[in-house]
């Protein structure tokens, strides 16, 4: 997916006549593109918690399919003859290929763990026995655990081999490997890497017998730091009672004996008063394990200490502690919580309003919702203490449907920041209110405008620098314009049509012209669509989003007059959801047939260190398993 944002993003500018732009900008948006679209708005699901959603790709929503790599049936054979060279290099790449292509998902290969396992065990170079180790692994080659178990004890190359065996060891639950483990567990002398390892095995198969060396190093204040703390995260996991006496003897203590108590007690149980007071620690680290740990027992317990959490400089502990206060389920909560629209960070923030918009649905607690939502959106102080709350009291308002906060989204239209733009026309399409409808065309056409010609400051710009910077706004607004069937904004939408800068925002209007003329096609509306789905060559092609529109908005139309060039199309693209699957979305619904799906594509994979010359065909090439 990422090549085809990508793609996209170079798509804007190439498609863009009116504003030439340099290298460095084209990357620059480009980058851009990717980040602030690919996340979001081609998921093709409705928003449920204020996360931004596109109508246009959720009607009709063109299901996705599986890319499947294809293998030349030569590479085994051909790698196998290099495994048997005696140049360390060339059989290093061998193996290498064997693993990775196993990983790729590669068929056939059940046969090559034998020669693996020779290697691991027999070939002199030690760089070949670590490939060896690591392909075996790669191979999901269980059957082999006995000779990676043994390749740990070859003193050249014994740590490295630890650290690359020992959690596919614990993985596959190996009981051979216990012993070792527990061995090095108790013995002083042995790596302190190798020592962490084992710890970390035991905690993966939960080895209750390993306790008592664990709770000897954990209390021991000789041993060093890192390996106290990996043991009591250990002890924590697989003991979960009995272990209070181990706690209270350290909790008293310093910072590192602090961290050592709450790890023993992050799971246990009947630790809650222990947990508490560990919870007003005044080391973050400490505070942040004894809360998840309340968070899950009873939210409630933290109820003394959540408030004073939510202004702390810690992010964890805001975020923890909004979650405790989240859990009172009371005005008073949805109180404390408004402030922290603005949080600093974007995981907090966005906690909250998800936070909010879900508890806005208990009738109980709506009216605090609306009320610290519409106070969020009020004016503020100044644009680096505003916009964050903006944006997100936009967005709750607008995923709880709170009409009367209308009026000031209006005015947030040309807020000088994209962020607050977004969201806020998203929270009027969300509204679909017609009193608010005429407002919203007027400052859309001044926005049009001003990307038109963006060499002429208005209000409209007021901190957008150049015109996608509106982009996904417009967009929002667009498709309202099509959702609520609001013509006068039809002659905005038919200027947007042509190809100019927009990209998203254009395909939006596409969208909703089509909805427009739904079942009633206007022959130079449909003429214009055609050659936007046709311009794919040249110079400055037509961006994908766009042609896609175009092409569903032809079918939407019921354009049959350009059947034969839509079936076209779907025949070219049977491997391009956005121009073939829309095209193939729209003969359907032009001819009432069903027509095969959109792929699997097959891409052969040839990017490795030796490949057949000779030519197969397509067939006979193997297909990746899962």
């Amino acid at each position: 997916m990422l090549v085809r944002y990508q793609t996209l993003g170079m798509a804007i500018l190439m498609g863009s006549i009116a504003l030439p732009v340099d290298t460095a900008q084209a990357q620059q948006v480009a980058r851009g593109v990717v980040s602030s679209w690919s996340t979001e708005h081609r998921g093709g699901k409705p928003s449920i918690n204020g996360d931004l959603d596109w109508p246009m790709y959720e009607d009709p929503y063109l299901p996705t399919y599986a890319i499947i790599r294809t293998f030349h049936p030569g590479l085994k054979s051909l790698w196998q003859q290099a495994l048997e060279q005696q140049d360390v290099e060339t059989r290093l790449q061998a193996i290498q290929a064997f693993g990775r292509s196993a990983e790729r998902g590669m068929p056939g290969l059940s046969d090559l763990v034998d020669p693996l396992t020779k290697a691991l065990v027999a070939d002199p170079n030690r760089l070949v026995r670590m490939a060896a180790a690591e392909a075996l692994i790669r191979c999901d080659a269980r059957q082999s655990s006995a000779q990676l178990l043994a390749a740990q004890q070859k003193m050249d190359d014994q740590l490295a081999m630890i650290l690359l065996t020992d959690p596919v060891l614990a993985e596959w639950r190996v009981d051979a490997a216990l012993e070792q483990w527990m061995r090095r567990l108790a013995d002083p002398t042995a790596l302190l890497a190798s020592r962490i390892s084992a710890i970390h095995s035991l905690q993966m198969v939960d080895h209750e017998p390993a306790a008592p060396l664990l709770i000897s190093l954990v209390t021991d204040d000789q041993v060093h730091i890192p390996l106290r703390l990996v043991a009591a995260s250990a002890l924590g996991e697989i003991i979960t009672s009995g272990n209070v006496s181990v706690a209270q003897g350290l909790m008293m203590g310093s910072v590192v004996e602090r961290l050592l108590a709450v790890h023993v007690l992050a799971k246990h149980q009947g630790a809650e008063s222990l947990l508490q007071i560990l919870a007003r620690d005044q080391e973050p680290a400490v505070c942040a394990i004894a809360m998840r740990r309340l968070l899950v027992v009873d939210p409630q317990l933290l109820e003394s200490v959540a408030d004073k959490y939510l202004s702390s400089e810690d992010a964890t502990l805001r975020r923890l502690a909004a979650e405790a206060v989240l859990a009172q389920e009371t005005p008073r909560a949805i109180v404390l919580l408004g402030p922290m629209s603005n949080d600093r960070n974007p995981k907090v923030r966005t906690y909250v309003r998800r936070g909010l918009i879900d508890k806005g649905q208990i009738p109980a607690l709506r009216q605090a919702v609306h009320e610290v939502a519409m106070q969020q959106l009020s004016a503020g102080q100044s644009l680096d203490d505003e916009w964050r709350r903006f944006e997100q009291a936009a967005r709750v308002l607008g995923a709880i449907d709170h009409e009367p906060a209308a009026d000031r989204l209006i005015e947030l239209l040309g807020y000088p920041d994209r962020r607050v733009r977004l969201s806020v026309g998203w929270a009027l399409r969300k509204l679909a209110l017609k009193s608010s409808l005429e407002a919203i065309r007027q400052y859309a056409v001044q926005a049009f405008a001003w990307q038109q010609d963006p060499d002429t400051p208005t209000v409209v710009s007021a901190g957008m620098i150049q015109p996608w910077d509106l982009d996904g706004q417009m967009a929002q607004l667009n498709m309202l314009f099509g959702i609520t069937q609001y013509w006068p904004a039809e002659p905005l939408l038919r200027d947007q049509v042509p190809k100019l800068v927009l990209t998203i925002g254009r395909a939006a209007a596409v969208w909703s012209l089509g909805y427009f003329y739904e079942d009633q096609s206007d022959q130079t509306l449909a003429s214009a669509f055609l050659g936007r789905l046709q311009d794919y060559r040249g110079l400055y092609p037509e961006c994908t989003e766009v042609r896609r529109q175009a092409a569903i908005a032809l079918g939407r139309m019921g354009a049959k007059v350009h059947l034969g060039t839509l079936q076209e199309f779907y025949e070219n693209g049977r491997h391009d959801i956005d121009i073939g699957g829309a095209t193939r979305w729209s003969v359907m619904r032009l001819t009432g047939v069903t027509l095969a799906p959109i792929g699997p594509q097959y891409e052969p994979d040839r990017h490795w260190f030796l490949q057949p010359l000779d030519d197969v065909s397509e067939d006979e090439y193997l297909r990746q398993i899962n």
